[in-house]
């Protein structure tokens, strides 16, 4: 590599979720309530998500039904009630099916996006969320993600990155074909010939992700 040339790859992130980036950490937020006691969505009363201005400006808007997948995977209102229902925010929380069922959209009724300006630059990026649920009894239990996973703060593990590969690709493609691209891709740096043998078995057709 010539002197002063840097491989930006190193500076990549690998999104763990079917969002934009700027929901992650509200994703994480709910994902880590959830591991320390399951949310009843029966006792919610209210739902907060105080962010940065650029994701309020991207993910915080109000949304009406229907709405498209990639609104879904945009806002904050959608994706933090789903987060809550499924404890997943992959491929399936973003199908029209799932999208358009009451019980999200009870959950949206009740979720509020505000724009915090402490949580605005600084070391996180802009990324820093708290997540604050309230119960009808008033009792309130809350999470603060700064770094979300998969960013450069705080990277997925090459084992996390080979599961997510293998779920977004379960139902699109067969399995003989879907480990085959999964070892040519972890053996490129040994095999001359493995970029040839990529494109040859990316080249073929998928199925719809989203159907």
């Amino acid at each position: 590599m010539p002197r002063g040339t840097r491989w930006d790859t190193a500076r990549y992130g690998i999104k763990p979720y079917a969002a934009m980036g700027g929901l992650h950490a509200a994703i994480d937020a709910v994902l880590a309530l959830q591991a320390q006691a399951p949310v009843n969505p029966a006792r919610v009363s209210r739902i907060r998500v105080d962010v940065s201005q650029p994701a309020y400006q991207h993910g915080g808007f109000d949304i009406t039904r229907p709405i498209e997948p990639i609104t879904a995977q945009m806002s904050l209102k959608y994706t933090v009630p789903v987060v809550i229902l499924d404890n997943a925010a992959l491929i399936s929380q973003y199908r029209p099916d799932r999208i358009n069922r009451d019980d999200v959209w009870d959950l949206i009724a009740k979720t509020e996006v505000t724009h915090d300006p402490a949580f605005d630059g600084g070391p996180d990026d802009g990324y820093k969320t708290r997540v604050r649920i309230t119960a009808h009894d008033g009792s309130a239990r809350e999470q603060i993600i700064a770094r979300p996973r998969g960013g450069l703060g705080n990277p997925l593990t090459d084992d996390e990155i080979v599961a997510k590969y293998r779920m977004l690709t379960e139902h699109i493609i067969d399995s003989g074909r879907r480990d085959a691209i999964q070892d040519t891709v972890l053996s490129l740096e040994d095999n001359p010939g493995s970029p040839r043998q990529l494109m040859r078995l990316l080249a073929a057709p998928v199925s719809d992700a989203l159907a």
